[in-house]
């Protein structure tokens, strides 16, 4: 048999597509390599949240339980991100849209009337009691939405507007 006969057009097309990216793959194989051998460590991290909840549970302060965890080779801390909607699981925010405070009227008609427009729907409500968390969730938000769609009513309310 000849070789050349068997190996056709396709098959030397197929080659010279596939040859580039063995040869690039290989070769990024060998930099993880290389990289993988240069970091041996591992990181040892550990959640705030739980480590927040540990600390209520053992009745001990969070400086004394950091100085555990340096002592035992933990080299990082994880902080989640908190979100409107962990922080009204939490209760540290109540959160109402326009329909919710119109439930809380007896009037059927009652429309709540705010600096921006008269009509709220889709405006979301955000009560808290800690006026700090308040001011910077309306900071966080002024980072993302126009100024305008941000009003703050009293230092415990502030409304978003959609």
């Amino acid at each position: 048999m000849n070789f050349s006969r068997n190996f056709s057009a396709f098959n030397i097309i197929i080659a010279l597509i596939l040859l580039p990216g063995l040869i690039v793959s290989l070769w990024r194989c060998a930099f993880r390599i290389v990289g993988e051998k240069a970091n041996q460590y591992v990181e040892i991290a550990v959640d705030f949240d739980e480590f927040k909840y540990l600390s209520l549970d053992e009745n001990l302060h969070l400086r004394d339980l950091l100085g555990l965890l340096k002592t035992n080779k933990a080299s990082s801390v994880i902080v989640s991100e908190d979100t409107l909607d962990s922080l009204e699981k939490e209760g540290r925010i109540t959160i109402m849209t326009s329909r919710d405070i119109r439930k809380l009227s007896l009037d059927k008609n009652f429309e709540i009337e705010h600096p921006i427009a008269q009509n709220t729907v889709g405006t979301l409500w955000v009560h808290s009691e800690d006026t700090g968390l308040l001011s910077r969730i309306e900071q966080i938000l002024s980072l993302k939405l126009p100024q305008e769609k941000l009003i703050r009513i009293h230092q415990n309310l502030l409304l978003i507007n959609k």
